[in-house]
């Protein structure tokens, strides 16, 4: 059976293992799934997914990751989005975990203008995953 927190940490190890992206986020492990901590240094990343299988006959999943970056400013904030939508977009995903199949990644549409919150700015993309689930 196939775990979609494998997804998830498939997609995790690739940013950590991007030098550029880790740069551009600073020291220390500043990617969050869900929500970063209260009071977490910035910048920070967040992602959340979520996931359907649209057809019962096909064992097709597509999970949707939603990314939002936290910077002083917007174009730090999209420099950052920038980075995760190189490594992911249109790219080779390896999965550990048994059951899965990657078919590929797409970038959707952005989330508009950036959200201000005192001294952060967040900006957001989201990305489609397509998977198969293999036995």
């Amino acid at each position: 059976m196939a775990d979609v927190t494998d997804v998830r940490k498939a997609v995790l190890a690739k940013l950590l293992a991007d030098i550029t992206l880790t740069a551009l986020l600073g020291t220390g492990t500043r990617i969050f799934h869900v929500s970063a901590r209260r009071g977490e240094t910035l910048p920070a990343l967040v992602y959340q997914d979520t996931g359907t299988r649209p057809d019962d006959t096909v064992p097709m999943h597509e999970r949707t990751f939603r990314f939002s970056a936290f910077h002083s400013t917007a174009d730090a904030a999209d420099t950052i989005l920038d980075r995760v939508r190189f490594l992911l977009h249109d790219k080779p995903l390896t999965i550990t975990g048994p059951g899965w199949r990657f078919m590929g990644c797409r970038a959707l549409a952005d989330e508009g203008e950036p959200i201000e919150d005192g001294d952060v700015l967040s900006r957001s993309a989201t990305l489609r995953l397509i998977l198969y689930e293999v036995a």
